[in-house]
């Protein structure tokens, strides 16, 4: 059965038929039964969802098949009047899957693309097959060591966004991480990570290949403790996070040429959006996400602007390895030049949000926040954090919706605590001076 409030979403947005579907594991699992007979289904479980009002939403979902097989797939659940943006010869190109084709339901405006199928990741496709699969990783991993052939693993699909996996050589050889990308986002994130360097205690991981044909990169896999991972199960201290501050000061102070800005006006735009987002998912929370979100972005255009630092433009503790001689920062998709206080906000977001979610203890969040920072401005040679509550604050309201998009199961409720959290962090650095 659904949630109530995924049912009075589904309600509320009636030019998508199948939005009720795709949200409700249940009906969804009976559609697939449906659809593919011969593969044996017995659950689809939804994992993470994108969705647009009036338009259409995308589910990445998890499909369980008869003999224990598991399948990824994206169902995506369009308004009939929008148009499918998918027809009988995009069937007819299916990649080999064990659950099968591509599959339309053009009277419910469903489409499902078994994995690797995907319509903006096309060079998905090659990983079919075994013989495509080691093809692509020898274009990929060029110069890799002579032996066995090397082993894919899935780590991240976001369908039509971007797929990763851990790419290494068995009986724990060297590794990499590979990344397809949309034909846009390719254009420009495969130059971000040899356009920047290390510098103690800073590591970023080394370019290996990439192929424009393939619309993929190869990068380093950076070894060591995961310091989203340690700081959840304790493996790591909190103040190993001054050490990561520093690292990210080595980071700003670089002077990358990418042509990628992070304006005021576009993360006061991201703001505003992210508020009528969540007033789209629940309406309750419509007046305090917009109030929340219109002082911020207001002073945000109207403020002092520190615009031409490197960013990484995505920092959390996820993106970060601790190692025995340095920090590794991962995943410089989104670097480019902006606030610094854009990364030092994000980060201390996530580390609120885990909190929660309830996978961090308070003292553990602020003594890591806290370490962060100091560590920042110890490494840094101006201190740029006035008004980095602001930034938290604006950085949280952006992940509203992530409890929704991940399907966690309590996700109004966890929704409405991040937008409490949102007002108290906005308003405890509401006196401070921007200068």
């Amino acid at each position: 059965m659904p949630s109530e409030a995924d049912a009075k979403l589904a309600r509320r947005d009636p030019e998508i038929p199948a939005l009720g579907l795709v949200l409700d594991g249940d009906a969804l699992t009976e559609c697939l039964v449906r659809l593919y007979p011969a593969a044996g289904v017995t659950r689809a479980t939804p994992e993470y969802v994108r969705y647009k009002r009036g338009t259409s939403c995308l589910v990445r979902c998890r499909v369980e098949c008869a003999g224990g097989l598991v399948v990824a797939a994206a169902v995506k659940a369009h308004n009939p009047s929008v148009g499918l943006k998918i027809d009988d010869a995009d069937v007819r190109r299916s990649a080999v899957s064990p659950l099968g084709p591509i599959a339309i339901d053009a009277a419910r405006g469903l489409v499902v693309s078994p994995f690797p199928n995907d319509r903006r990741l096309p060079a998905l496709r090659t990983l079919a097959t075994e013989a495509g699969t080691q093809a692509a990783i020898a274009t990929l991993w060029p110069d890799r060591p002579a032996g066995p052939e090397p082993v894919l693993t899935p780590l991240r699909y976001k369908p039509e966004r971007r797929f990763v996996a851990r790419v290494e050589l068995p009986d724990s050889g060297p590794a990499i991480a590979v990344k397809f990308y949309t034909k846009g986002d390719y254009r420009i994130v495969y130059e971000h990570v040899e356009r920047h360097e290390s510098r103690p205690p800073l590591r970023l991981p080394t370019m290996v290949g990439h192929a424009k044909e393939l619309r993929a990169t190869a990068v380093q896999w950076m070894t060591g403790t995961p310091l989203e991972a340690g700081l959840r199960d304790g493996r790591l201290p909190p103040p190993v996070c001054r050490v990561v501050g520093e690292a990210v000061a080595m980071f700003h102070a670089q002077r990358a040429k990418i042509e990628v800005y992070r304006t005021a006006e576009r993360f006061a735009d991201e703001i505003d959006g992210a508020a009528e987002a969540v007033a789209q998912l629940l309406p309750t929370l419509a007046a305090d996400a917009r109030r929340c979100a219109a002082g911020m972005s207001d002073r945000i255009r109207r403020r002092h602007w520190r615009g031409n630092r490197s960013v990484h433009g995505d920092l959390s503790a996820d993106q970060v390895i601790v190692q025995d001689d340095a920090i590794a920062i991962i995943d410089l998709d989104r670097a480019g030049r902006g606030d610094p206080r854009l990364d030092l906000g994000a980060f201390r977001a996530r580390l609120a949000f885990d909190e929660l979610l309830g996978v961090l203890t308070p003292d553990v969040r602020a003594e890591a926040a806290s370490s962060f920072v100091s560590g920042y401005r110890d490494a840094c040679d101006k201190d740029v954090t006035r008004k980095l509550d602001r930034f938290e604050a604006a950085h949280l309201l952006l992940s509203a919706v992530e409890p929704f998009r991940l399907r966690h199961p309590q996700w109004p409720t966890l929704t409405a605590a991040i937008i409490d959290r949102v007002a108290q962090t906005a308003a405890a650095g509401a006196g401070a001076s921007d200068d």
